[in-house]
């Protein structure tokens, strides 16, 4: 008679090999697919000069298009028609489509490498400042 022995150093080698194979295959898909949070924001952080007089909207967004290499993504809704006048020396990018696109109730989103223009609700006017005077005076009653 044979003795049945279940401890075979064998059999446990080859259970602890495809174990560890496992672990291995695991962690290594895991640290493939572990991402982190790329920002946009180099694009936003470029520095440009701009000298624009009486030009479109839309010639001032080719322009700034042109120097940093971006492209700006925007829908048929938006009116890029209007005149405008800026002169910036080494300004942040962020900094001037904030002076370019605001008074016109146009925002932005950076995208990956492009620029969406989006509505704003409305465009922001100014209003005139009013000062107001209230003379306020109080009595204590003991």
């Amino acid at each position: 008679m044979q003795k049945i022995v279940l401890n075979k150093p064998d059999n446990w080698l080859k259970i602890m090999r495809i174990g560890l194979l496992q672990w291995i295959m695991v962690l290594s898909i895991a640290s493939f697919s572990y991402a982190t949070e790329i920002e946009a924001q180099p694009i936003l952080s470029k520095n440009l000069t701009l000298h624009l007089n009486n030009v479109t909207l839309k010639s001032a967004l080719e322009q700034i298009q042109e120097q940093t290499g971006t492209r700006f993504v925007y829908s048929s809704k938006i009116s890029l028609k209007e005149k405008v006048n800026l002169n910036v020396q080494s300004q942040n990018l962020s900094i001037i489509l904030t002076q370019l696109l605001t008074p016109y109730g146009i925002g932005y989103k950076v995208v990956n490498d492009n620029i969406v223009l989006v509505n704003k609700a409305e465009p922001v006017k100014e209003v005139p400042q009013k000062s107001i005077e209230n003379n306020i005076s109080s009595e204590v009653s003991n």
